[in-house]
């Protein structure tokens, strides 16, 4: 099957032409595997190119890749050539090897091209030149020469080289004399065609010199086209030289590039604002003049060294100059070449070495499949450094078939003694593990070997398995598949099997996988039309024998006849399937030698040390697996080298990287489907935030995804140095990387418990997290912020809520500012195949992205995605291209959001109140049973003294802020304001929104408070709060108040104080402004009626009427509490009673008063 890719990449031109070498190379190793196309900056570079088909973004069966080449970051230590860079990015993305086929990007030109040089109006170009390129881009002043250097090397060469000066338009280059002026004047297509027009190119680092290696020569001899590259120190010089190119580099010429490039971005400073003026600046600057600085690895090449360079490319004849075929005689430059002190030399005293006779090496190997394995490694090594060795194997039954074309003979240990004095050495081999780490290739037993026993320096490109196949071996393997797999095969020539192993022989708690993920991995690969094989043994799985499950025992005859396996049988076995799953075992690394795509599953152990590279394996390594390793040079190798997912949950992410694996299905969206049925909390709080963790989704965790997710929006969206407000901010981890990415940010999130997180991770961000509600965002003033930000939070408000939301989003936002918002959708929910019974049950709000849009309309934004759909999806780390996410970006408009009246009454909260036990939570939820009431429990753990204390800070920083606004006639924008009555309106809307039924669309509310009316101070402090406060006293028979509440939640309750209590709650209830307060004595109801009448009454007092809800609650309501008094063991004696009406003189009245009988105690 034909596979569709589209390959982006914003990079300059330069970069590009990389690319299309990475390009010819795809379709080089699979042709007609592939159609290709691009969407990149520079589209003249892909003209006439023959690798590309037009393709549709929007076809199902396109996939799009977003190309990078992150090899860039170990150019220094490493190496390999640019071109290198995109072609092993594209082998991890497709899982295949890339070979690079020729050392030059990618260019065609027509034939029309190839017949002149392009007409650039107003300008005549020579017949023959040079092109030059004096300058660069701002971007990277750091690769600027002194242009008066350029001018001495063309004042040189004025009889017999025309120079070209060519440039960009907007870029820095300072013109020189004597040469054709072409700056600013060619399009990149032109500037193609006079570089295949060019006898040779002078320049620094950029697209010319890649250019004049990418684009054939005109010349009909064989030599390629001259370029001196004048480079310094910033790049390596192994990353971007060529082979025919004379590259200046400074490489090891200062302490700043002693190991390499420097890779700075700047010495002469542009003052644009740019973090490259202030972070990325030369070390060692060099005044040239007073408007411009070089570096000193550029300041010492000097104009002598460049003409030397130029004279060369003539000096051997293969290039001549325009105007005499003679060399010049320049008394400044020798033209005599000294012949090499190896010239000298008789033929066979350099060649002597040759005529000795090769060593016999025995190596003697006693370990088991893995490891075996891994010596092909060794194997490979020697081969290449000791060719002068003829290397014999001895290794245990099975294993040594493994090395079949890596030495002269391999054969299995028998028990029998091996004759010694047949080798000039003889090595047996221990196999220890790497006691340090490596930076350039992994730290494995391999490569300990090859260091400590043989003294060699591993090579990364030979740090790879290698099993040869035998046509025996093959013919075994796939007509056992063909047996399991009843005849079937895929269009890939493989069979539908899927090998597993799961149990290690050695260390199984630190490597096995449970018998019951792999038994859902099994149901997984059935119902995927597969055919699960099980590779372990020893009656070890209990699944084997299962229906439709199938294992090659040790007595198979596939392993012919040897009653253990066979690695070259199992290498065919694996090539053949067309999946495999393994443990850090034999299998796994046999896989490492197949092309087959294989899941390699890690828990204790670190693939770095135990496992070498392979393109075709895939490793799932725990979250903080960095831990497992010996050191960070290993763990920075590792991210580097080797294809990795990292897990939370192997019981989420194994299964969906599976049957991704076998369906093509996305692997994100099998993981969150699975992610989302551990979910059960339906509310904000620690909850919420420990079961995404353990869900494998740590709102905590911040990393390149947040940093590089920053970026993106920063540069496509053009936020940099623009204020945005992160709303639904969870932990703060994406403020972070918005922070990172130059954007002045600060998050808020309803959850108290992620944002005490974040605080406490970053102590820096405290003052930029903060606690508050889309709905009310009362820290901001009107107009404070240029966009909103908001991912995967909309689906999370309440329907009825969204129009308050979208109100007050445009409150804080600017006149002009940009809403930018990602989000769940009913149509990505048909394109996933997610339902909102298996989601998230926080998802109240997934609704057609139309309705979002009218809800938007309706409320002041409008809608303008379009406008910057091509700059999300075309930007190089566009998260579009890697995520099917929803999304939407809307403008603030000049005209204020649709005002929408509300009934809810802020002013006049009700105050449940009295006794534990007393009946405040029957009348909770009473009242809140009809429709126009919510009255909220108890809020834990705050109590009324704290939210006063809470109140009064609210009110000194709002003085703070007034006193310092006055002082200093400043405008401070401070969220308390600095009246005392704008303080006390914004506390009472907070009250009323988070601690008092938040979200709850009802007219009137409330907060059911134990004791709050008998409190010292407290009545006054919430009346000086809400003056129109209505308050609801419970009152029941003091004896059995007491009694109750030490028999359930207070045993230890003092019957005097209790007594005293009930006595101040009357009190309260009998004197408190009557026309605000009222009582209620559920336990003298008994009646259905009575209790009716009552119910109905305190109804009409709190102006609503009865309805069939409150009905129906009184008929099944009618007592207090439901709770058993059968095992009380605490009890009021009739002489406990009198002692209390004895002490307590007003009690016996109080109870006649409210109707509670003493005279018979």
């Amino acid at each position: 099957m034909v596979r569709r890719l589209i390959l982006k990449s914003c990079q300059s031109p330069g970069d590009i032409v990389m690319l299309s070498a990475a390009v010819r190379d795809l379709h080089a190793a699979y042709p007609a595997r592939f159609q290709t196309d691009v969407r990149t900056s520079a589209d003249a570079i892909w003209e006439n190119n023959p690798h590309l088909t037009p393709l549709n973004e929007r076809d199902p069966d396109v996939t799009l890749l977003s190309m990078h080449y992150p090899l860039i970051h170990q150019s220094n230590q490493r190496p390999y050539h640019f071109l290198h860079g995109y072609v092993q990015y594209l082998e991890q993305q497709l899982k295949l090897p890339i070979p690079v086929t020729q050392f030059r990007g990618d260019i065609h030109l027509s034939e029309a091209e190839k017949s002149s040089p392009p007409r650039v109006a107003g300008s005549e170009v020579p017949k023959r030149y040079w092109i030059i390129i004096a300058g660069g881009k701002y971007d990277f002043t750091a690769k600027w020469w002194n242009p008066a250097s350029y001018q001495a090397v063309v004042d040189h060469f004025h009889d017999r080289i025309a120079f070209v000066q060519c440039g960009e338009e907007g870029h820095w280059h300072p013109r020189l004399t004597g040469v054709t002026d072409l700056v600013g004047k060619t399009s990149l297509r032109e500037f193609i065609q006079l570089i295949y027009h060019a006898d040779g190119v002078l320049c620094p680092v950029t697209l010319a010199m890649h250019l004049s290696a990418a684009v054939e020569s005109k010349s009909n001899h064989t030599a390629a086209r001259p370029c001196v590259v004048v480079a310094g120190g910033r790049e390596p010089a192994h990353w971007e030289a060529y082979p025919n190119h004379q590259f200046i580099s400074t490489n090891g010429m200062l302490a700043c590039c002693a190991e390499g490039g420097c890779w700075r971005s700047r010495c002469q400073l542009v003052g644009d604002g740019d973090a490259k003026d202030r972070r990325e600046v030369c070390e060692q600057p060099v005044q040239i003049s007073d408007e411009l600085r070089i570096p000193m690895c550029m300041d010492m090449i000097t104009p002598d060294e460049v003409i030397r360079r130029i004279e060369l490319y003539h000096q051997g004849g293969l290039h001549h100059y325009a105007t005499n075929e003679e060399q010049r005689k320049d008394n400044k430059m020798s033209t005599k070449v000294e012949a090499s002190p190896l010239n000298s030399k008789e033929p066979n005293a350099v060649l002597s070495n040759a005529a000795e006779p090769k060593k016999n090496v025995l190596l003697k190997f006693r370990h088991g499949l893995g490891d075996a394995i891994q010596l092909t490694i060794v194997l490979q090594h020697l081969r290449h450094y000791h060719p002068d060795w003829n290397i014999e194997v001895a290794a245990l039954p099975g294993k040594q078939t493994a090395y079949s074309d890596l030495c002269d003979r391999a054969f299995a240990l028998n028990g029998q003694p091996i004759a010694s004095n047949n080798y000039d050495q003889v090595h047996d081999l221990d196999w220890e593990e790497a006691a340090t780490c490596f930076a350039e290739y992994p730290s494995t037993k391999a490569t300990r070997c090859l260091r400590e026993i043989f003294g060699l320096v591993p090579m990364p490109e030979l740090c790879r398995y290698r099993v040869t196949v035998s046509p025996d071996a093959e013919q075994r393997a796939r007509g056992y598949l063909s047996g399991v797999c009843n005849e079937r095969i895929g269009e890939s020539g493989r069979y539908p099997a899927v090998l597993i192993h799961y149990q290690g022989n050695t260390s199984g708690p630190k490597k096995d996988i449970s018998h019951s993920v792999v038994e859902e991995l099994c149901e997984i690969i059935v119902s995927s039309g597969y055919v699960p094989v099980i590779l372990d043994w020893d009656n070890r799985s209990p699944l084997i024998g299962k229906p439709g499950v199938f294992n090659p025992a040790a007595d198979d005859g596939l392993w012919g006849n040897l009653g253990t396996g066979d690695a070259e049988v199992l290498a065919a076995l694996i090539e053949s399937a067309s999946l495999m799953i393994g443990i850090d075992s034999g299998p796994l690394h046999v896989a490492g030698a197949t092309t087959t795509p294989t899941i390699g599953v890690w828990t204790k152990h670190h693939p770095v040390h135990y496992f070498d590279l392979a393109a075709n394996v895939t490793h799932l390594v725990p979250d903080g697996h960095a831990k497992l390793a010996k050191g960070q040079p290993a763990v920075k190798f590792f991210r580097g080298h080797y294809c990795h997912h990292v897990y939370s949950d192997i019981h989420i992410d194994l299964p969906a990287m599976v049957k991704s694996k076998l369906t093509g299905e996305k692997f994100e969206e099998l993981k969150n489907k699975r992610f989302l049925r551990t979910l059960h909390s339906k509310s904000f709080t620690r909850q919420y935030y420990e079961e995404h963790q353990q869900a494998g989704l740590d709102y905590l965790g911040h990393g390149d995804w947040q940093c590089n997710y920053g970026q993106w929006l920063a540069e496509a969206l053009d936020l940099r140095n623009k204020r945005v407000l992160d709303v639904g901010c969870a932990c703060g981890s994406i403020v972070r990387g918005l922070g990172n990415a130059g954007m002045v940010v600060q998050g808020v999130d309803v959850n108290e418990y992620t944002i005490g997180l974040g605080r406490k991770k970053w102590p820096g961000m405290a003052n930029l997290l903060h606690v508050a509600d889309a709905v009310n965002l009362h820290l901001y003033s009107d107009d404070s912020w240029d966009a909103i930000h908001s991912a995967q939070v909309a689906e999370h408000w309440k329907p009825e809520l969204v129009d308050e939301i979208l109100r007050e989003l445009w409150r804080v936002t600017r006149p002009g500012g940009l809403f930018i918002c990602f989000l769940d959708t009913e149509e990505l929910f048909e394109r996933q195949g997610r339902t909102i019974e298996n989601e998230d049950p926080t998802h109240v709000c997934v609704k057609p992205l139309r309705w979002w849009h009218e809800k938007l309309a309706s409320n002041g934004w409008e809608v303008c995605s379009d406008k910057y759909t091509a700059k999300l999806h075309d930007h190089t780390q566009s998260y579009l291209g890697r995520y099917d996410w929803d999304w939407f970006i809307a403008r603030k408009s000049d005209l204020p959001p649709r005002h929408i009246s509300s009934d809810v009454q802020v002013e006049s909260p009700i105050f449940v109140s009295g006794l534990p036990r007393s009946g405040t939570t029957w009348m909770q939820h009473f009242l809140s049973a009809h429709p126009d009431i919510h009255i909220h429990g108890q809020f834990p753990n705050v109590t009324w003294g704290e939210l006063w204390a809470m109140y009064q800070r609210l009110l000194g920083a709002g003085e703070t802020a007034g006193s310092s606004n006055q002082r200093l006639k400043l405008e401070i924008a401070h969220y308390a304001g600095s009246p005392s009555d704008r303080s006390r309106q914004l506390f009472r809307q907070f009250l009323r929104d988070y601690l008092a039924g938040y979200g709850v669309a009802k007219a009137q509310w409330g907060l059911k408070t134990l004791t709050l009316c008998i409190e010292p101070g407290a009545v006054e402090q919430v009346e000086s709060i809400w003056p129109e406060a209505r308050w609801l006293v419970c009152i029941r028979n003091p004896f059995d108040t007491m009694e109750s509440e030490r028999n359930t939640f207070r045993p230890n309750a003092d019957w005097r104080c209790g007594a005293a209590s009930w006595l101040r709650t009357c009190r309260f209830a009998s004197d408190h402004a009557p026309e605000r307060t009222t009582t209620f004595q559920l336990d003298r109801l008994q009646e259905d009626e009575a209790r009716e009448v009552a119910g109905n009454a305190l109804l009409k007092f709190l102006g609503v009427e009865p309805n069939d809800r409150t009905t129906e609650f009184l008929r099944q309501n009618p007592a207090i509490h439901r709770s058993s008094q059968e095992n009380w063991t605490q009890r009021l004696t009739s002489q406990d009673k009198r002692r209390l009406l004895e002490e307590f003189e007003d009690l016996a009245a109080c109870c006649d008063r409210w109707g509670y009988a003493t005279e018979t105690l």
